[in-house]
């Protein structure tokens, strides 16, 4: 079974409640994420909350609050769900999309932050392309460790397989096709 710990980020980007949005948002920028996990203190790393840049977006700017003055705190997610290091992946990730987050902060019993599973990083992992020097998909891998990928798999697969349809189609095209002259019935 794998579980949370094995696809996790160990030491996320964290903040704290009092921190401006500006500081958070200059942070995000520098360290190159979109979210931060709120904790009471550095020291102790106990979780109490999450922010992303689209709390940022909706909560601040897009009510014309100032970014200076207003205090992450007041933006974050409260109490967000969270997971264990050692809960099974699979049942997390079914959380995640019956929730439909994103995010999922990984704490240890005392609620301390020690990693963070993001979806998008989970899909990465999951998902292998190789281009030929044409920049054409050559090869395509989808790693179906989890049963509820299978049907994402299938999907992503057959994705693949029209592009490369595609691909092969545009490719053989050539100038002399688009001289053809047909019966003014058949154009149209």
């Amino acid at each position: 079974m794998k579980t949370c710990q094995d696809i996790m980020i160990i030491s996320p980007a964290c903040c704290l409640a009092d921190d401006s949005v500006y500081a958070i948002a200059q942070r995000m920028h520098s360290e190159d994420v979109d979210y931060f996990l709120v904790v009471e203190r550095y020291e102790t790393r106990k979780l109490v909350g999450i922010v992303t840049d689209n709390d940022i977006a909706l909560k601040v700017v897009g009510k014309g609050l100032s970014v200076v003055e207003t205090q992450v705190q007041h933006i974050m997610t409260h109490n967000p769900i969270i997971c264990y290091p050692l809960d099974d992946i699979e049942k997390t990730l079914e959380r995640m999309e019956s929730h439909q987050i994103r995010r999922f902060p990984v704490v240890d019993t005392n609620e301390r932050v020690i990693g963070i599973i993001i979806q998008a990083r989970v899909i990465q992992a999951r998902i292998a392309i190789r281009l030929d020097s044409d920049h054409n998909i050559s090869a395509l891998t989808i790693k179906d460790e989890f049963d509820g990928w299978s049907d994402f798999a299938a999907r992503i697969r057959s994705v693949v397989k029209r592009f490369t349809l595609i691909n092969d189609l545009s490719a053989s095209l050539t100038t002399e096709d688009d001289d053809l002259s047909l019966p003014a019935a058949a154009v149209g």
